[in-house]
């Protein structure tokens, strides 16, 4: 009995050292906190290389989950504009990978950029009416309210401008009634040259700036070129430009594509080929124009130049 008793009584000898008591706890409880704990960070490495190895970086440099419609990340800014360019029912396929722009895209003729042109501020809002009026009167040369030019802006901005660019504008518009007064053109904002700090904006009356239709003087001004964005700050932007020859003044005109408004607009004179337009929205994109005066046709509708920029959240 004794015999079959001595392994139980070696096994039972061997492990009592896990009662023995290593400060205010036995060793076999100092052991098992121990498995536990090497557990415990077994599963967090593990998850975190399972979470690493979704990580990506889009051509943008955002890091994340990729979009496989867009090739950028989730939820991004250039996610969002490249969806939106999708969803505008061009030909042409997809997103060319410049952010908010599809320049990659090709249409057959004017026609074909028209209804893409349509579809597209169709897509961000803009009633179907008022979309298809600012494109056909663009596309055939007629003069454009500001509201309708910058509706234009924002699908030469996503679009590209159209396989055949439009001339200049060929006849005079009928004057427009503003409300509460007579006749005349619809108001023109403008700004005296260095008033940016000032009290704003103050109509201009038509035939009194330093171009446009009614006070055009001498030749006609060249389109200007070498339009760039040389100063970008949160609410801020500087554009500057080559002299236009024969050029007595500039018109600028900035437009927010998020809101389709016109934020800025001001003339500047012949000497100065620099502009500054300030109270803009942290991380928005914005259209600048600049004419140079005197115009082919009416102010604000001829041949021009175009910058487009997106402003940082900071900074």
């Amino acid at each position: 009995m004794a015999d079959g008793d001595a392994p139980a009584k070696a096994a039972k000898g061997g492990l009592a050292f896990l009662g023995q008591k290593v400060g205010p706890l036995p060793i076999g409880v100092w052991l098992a906190a121990g498995v536990g704990i090497w557990w415990y960070l077994q599963r967090r490495q593990s998850a975190s290389s399972a979470g690493a190895a979704n990580q990506q970086t889009d051509p943008a440099g955002n890091v994340g989950t990729i979009d496989p419609a867009t090739g950028y990340v989730y939820g991004s800014p250039e996610d969002v504009a490249a969806l939106a360019a999708n969803n505008a029912g061009t030909t042409g396929g997809g997103s060319s990978g410049q952010g908010s722009t599809s320049g990659g895209q090709t249409y057959a003729d004017n026609n074909a950029w028209g209804t893409a042109a349509v579809n597209y501020l169709v897509g961000l809002g803009i009633d179907a009416a008022t979309a298809n009026q600012a494109v056909e009167l663009y596309l055939n040369s007629q003069p454009l309210t500001t509201a309708q030019q910058g509706d234009v802006n924002l699908a030469i901005a996503a679009l590209g401008p159209p396989p055949s660019l439009p001339g200049p504008v060929s006849v005079n518009p009928a004057p427009v009634k503003t409300p509460g007064g007579g006749g005349g053109t619809g108001p023109v904002l403008s700004k005296t040259p260095g008033s940016a700090g000032g009290t704003g904006p103050v109509p201009r009356k038509p035939g009194t700036g330093t171009g446009g239709a009614g006070g055009k003087k001498g030749p006609t001004a060249s389109v200007p070129t070498g339009l760039a964005v040389s100063e970008k700050h949160s609410t801020s932007l500087q554009v500057k430009w080559n002299k236009s020859r024969n050029a007595t003044g500039y018109h600028v005109l900035c437009t927010d594509m998020a809101t389709k408004k016109v934020t800025n607009q001001f003339d500047v004179p012949a000497a100065q080929t620099t502009a500054n337009c300030g109270g803009l929205t942290p991380g928005h994109s914005y259209v600048i124009d600049v004419w140079a005066e005197p115009e082919a046709g009416t102010a604000g509708t001829g041949p021009h130049a175009e910058v487009s920029a997106t402003l940082p959240k900071t900074g």
